[in-house]
């Protein structure tokens, strides 16, 4: 199972990428996405979704869209990816299974690279990084605190990502094609 976060939340099924058309399910994956493998309390989640005034039925709602979101997106009726754990639930994903996760790595190699004075190397894995991303992270999602401060932290590594691959062409003689692109 595969997630697309940067940009519009996408899930990768047996028939392809598709989006979550039902917005508070967007919203309980996106809050477990921003913290894949971690557990997130249902209290957590339920602020997440309705802020300070959630309405009495919330913990009920929480496990009918995680029913949902097992059944019929994610593919996972036993819940083996979208896990249950007292008190409250974490989203399994291997490593690169969520595209933030690969863009971060990318960066983080890329910035090694450069240090090392592998220019050329550093601008080939900056750019892979840069190629991943789609918009602002979640972008269909109505925001929430973690999510906006996810969205932030994703943001300033762009940012980043796009200063140190400038650098690493410009470290290559490429001043033409950086001018062009600025």
């Amino acid at each position: 199972m595969r997630f697309r976060i940067l940009g519009h939340l996408e899930v990768q099924g047996p028939d392809g990428w598709t989006t979550i058309s039902a917005a508070k399910w967007r919203s309980l994956l996106a809050c477990l996405l921003v913290r894949p493998g971690q557990l997130v309390p249902t209290d957590s989640l339920i602020f997440e979704l309705w802020g300070e005034n959630p309405p009495s039925t919330a913990n009920n709602m929480v496990s009918i869209y995680v029913h949902r979101l097992r059944k019929e997106v994610i593919g996972d009726p036993e819940g083996r990816v979208l896990v249950r754990q007292a008190p409250g639930y974490l989203l399994r994903v291997a490593a690169g299974d969520v595209d933030i996760q690969v863009f971060e790595e990318l960066v983080g190699s890329g910035r090694s690279e450069l240090a090392a004075g592998r220019a050329d190397r550093a601008a080939e894995l900056l750019g892979q990084a840069l190629g991943l991303w789609r918009g602002p992270l979640l972008a269909d999602v109505p925001p929430s605190p973690s999510l906006v401060i996810a969205a932030e932290r994703a943001t300033e590594l762009w940012l980043d990502a796009t200063e140190l691959r400038v650098e690493a062409d410009l470290a290559c003689d490429r001043a033409a094609r950086v001018v062009a692109e600025l």
